[in-house]
């Protein structure tokens, strides 16, 4: 069904001319011209094969295009997930859902969750970001996630972790 999809105009004229051959293929028939109808029928399959093998490479082509890496997979199941925040530049800005475990406000300190670890014997993995308002802290977060999730460059999507306004001022 993919191959009809792919280019609907090369199979309409490649079903056109199956039936126009065939009919001439029946009218040999009943001349009875047994070398005619070998030629017609030879000129067909050889028709037939070419076509074919162009639709074969029209769907190389789509599968190249619209393969999807185990990471792009995991990317778009994350985004099902995801609440979707905004949209610029046709670019779609998704904030993944964390549990805060602790928050100190006195010690400016929060303990965030992002997702969830079944496997009691992985180590967890703790970042402790510092540095000057502006350095860049959040930008380089949300990007280790999205690398880490699998969104490509490509992809018209991205996942903000860490979002301006609920940082501490």
């Amino acid at each position: 069904m993919l191959l009809i999809s792919s280019n609907p105009k090369l199979l309409l004229d490649y079903f056109e001319e199956h039936k126009k051959i065939s009919n001439q293929v029946e009218k040999l028939e009943d001349s009875s011209n047994d070398a005619t109808l070998m030629l017609e029928a030879s000129n067909l399959l050889n028709k037939c094969i070419k076509d074919f093998e162009n639709l074969n490479l029209e769907l190389e082509k789509l599968v190249k295009v619209f393969a999807v890496t185990p990471e792009g997979r995991l990317a778009r199941n994350v985004k099902k997930l995801a609440k979707h925040i905004s949209n610029t530049n046709e670019l779609h800005i998704f904030k993944l859902l964390v549990k805060m475990v602790h928050e100190d406000k006195q010690h400016n300190f929060r303990h965030f969750s992002l997702g969830e670890c079944t496997d009691l014997t992985i180590s967890k993995k703790v970042i402790m970001m510092v540095g000057m308002t502006g350095a860049g802290k959040s930008l380089m977060l949300n990007n280790m996630v999205n690398y880490v999730y699998g969104v490509n460059f490509n992809d018209n999507f991205r996942f903000k972790l860490i979002l301006e306004d609920e940082e501490f001022a």
